[in-house]
């Protein structure tokens, strides 16, 4: 896997970021990129200033909210997975805390917005994300209690910075301003995950919050380390992985 991660990260940010990921998932197949392309896409004609919101309407496409287990038989605690621009609910550090999450009895639903996200400007994405998440606490059975987001989902954390919520965000762009605010803001609710190699992670800003903080060494934007063996990332995404999902989902 490349280490060229995203290096050279500034005012297009969010660009780079599906490229990135898309290159780093797991999950994510030629088809799926090519139909991505095709699929609720703004037009490249469309014009470079055009605002996230026109006359009241999203320039946006519809992102899909997936309801990611079979519906519970009985009523359940409702987590929502807010994923990266392409780094899909099957790459691996979203995979196991869906799995972790559903076999202890929780209803996990996720936002797909990878085929929208493809093309998204870095000055709108956070009212895209707002609107998406918006969205989602509209067609969820009810509001969560839990959130996990990653890279571009982490956006989102201005939204729930004041929830009563269980929150966890891998590799948060702490250089984007309203989400470096928010996570000095943040209380122990809230647990941040990055690595040193990724540009976007920016401890210094968080350095006082009251927030548990997991520092991958030479990780990068997907929290892989580059010129070791594959097991050596392995490793330590599991590590990560463990507290993680310990923080999500605490023993009652």
């Amino acid at each position: 896997m490349s280490s060229r991660d995203l290096r050279g990260l500034d005012s297009r940010v969010c660009r780079s970021l599906c490229l990135i990921e898309t290159a780093h998932s797991l999950s994510i197949s030629v088809t799926t990129i090519a139909s991505a392309r095709t699929r609720n896409r703004i037009p490249r004609t469309a014009s470079a200033s055009m605002n996230v919101h026109t006359a009241g309407v999203s320039v946006w496409g519809m992102p899909k909210i997936e309801r990611l287990n079979s519906k519970p038989s009985k009523p359940a605690p409702v987590a929502l997975l807010l994923p990266g621009a392409g780094y899909t609910v099957l790459g691996p550090l979203l995979y196991w805390p869906v799995l972790a999450l559903t076999r202890a009895g929780w209803d996990v639903w996720s936002i797909n917005w990878h085929a929208d996200a493809q093309g998204l400007l870095p000055r709108d994405a956070g009212q895209f994300v707002e609107d998406a998440v918006s969205q989602a606490l509209h067609e969820m059975p009810n509001v969560p209690t839990a959130v996990l987001g990653k890279s571009l989902g982490t956006y989102a954390l201005p939204h729930f910075l004041d929830w009563e919520i269980q929150a966890a965000w891998i590799t948060p762009i702490l250089s984007e301003a309203r989400i470096a605010e928010a996570a000095r803001r943040a209380s122990d609710r809230h647990l941040f995950v990055g690595g040193t190699a990724d540009p976007t992670w920016r401890p210094v800003e968080i350095s006082k919050s009251h927030t548990e903080t997991i520092i991958v060494e030479d990780g990068n934007h997907s929290l892989e380390v580059s010129d070791t063996e594959w097991h050596h990332s392995a490793t330590g995404q599991l590590e990560v992985l463990r507290r993680l999902i310990h923080h999500l989902n605490p023993p009652r």
